[in-house]
């Protein structure tokens, strides 16, 4: 009976190798012969049952790990940056969108100024001089200085220019420029900058891939 004892005591301790052994035990007293060990059979047949589902409960636990998505991708795959939103067919030529309604692939009639709010939205297809391509979040504080700001919106899109153009900012004949939270906004916890790359003339299509 020791042997089905010793079987049920390792296979209630949560470790695989107690499991392992706790079966191997419960095996060997279900298959000895009827000589006085045998009498131990009912913990070897908990002992299996127990220790099986561990075994199970770990596998599974294990595989849902694998093909669980990494939430840190579903964040970034649902938030507004890095050019997940696709342009919105509704806006119209020269139609004036506030910053934070730009997606990512609509193009511009021109770059906007300095410490615009809105822009000139224009149908790819016809002439225009610039295109969103980045809309993403910065980071900073609610008293972060305007110089701040600033090195947080040039940074944030001189790195996702190369992705989209094709290669670096370096080596580009185009230039880019950004659209981010006014100061109001910005004390708002407002943090969407709009990266937007353009060139000095009209140009028609995407500038996605250009290599330009």
């Amino acid at each position: 009976m020791a042997m089905g004892v010793w079987a049920f005591v390792l296979a209630v301790l949560p470790l695989f190798v107690t499991w392992v052994v706790a079966i191997g035990l419960a095996v060997a007293v279900l298959l000895r012969p009827n000589d006085g060990w045998r009498r131990g059979r009912g913990l070897a047949i908990a002992a299996l049952v127990i220790s099986s589902v561990w075994i199970i409960l770990g596998f599974g636990l294990v595989i849902a790990g694998m093909t669980l998505p990494d939430p840190e991708v579903d964040s970034a795959a649902s938030s507004k940056n890095d050019g997940d939103r696709e342009p919105d067919p509704d806006k119209t030529l020269s139609e004036d969108v506030r910053a934070s309604e730009l997606n990512v692939g609509d193009c511009l009639l021109k770059p906007p100024g300095d410490l615009a709010l809105t822009a000139e939205v224009a149908q790819c297809s016809d002439p225009h001089r610039a295109e969103v391509y980045a809309v993403w979040e910065m980071g900073g504080g609610p008293n972060a200085s305007i110089d701040k700001q600033v090195d947080l919106a040039d940074e944030g899109c001189f790195k996702r220019f190369k992705p989209f153009i094709g290669h670096g900012y370096y080596s580009s004949n185009l230039d880019y420029t950004w659209m981010a939270p006014d100061d109001l906004a910005w004390a708002n916890h407002e943090r969407t900058a709009v990266c937007v790359v353009y060139d000095n003339a009209d140009v028609t299509g995407t500038l996605r891939g250009s290599l330009r």
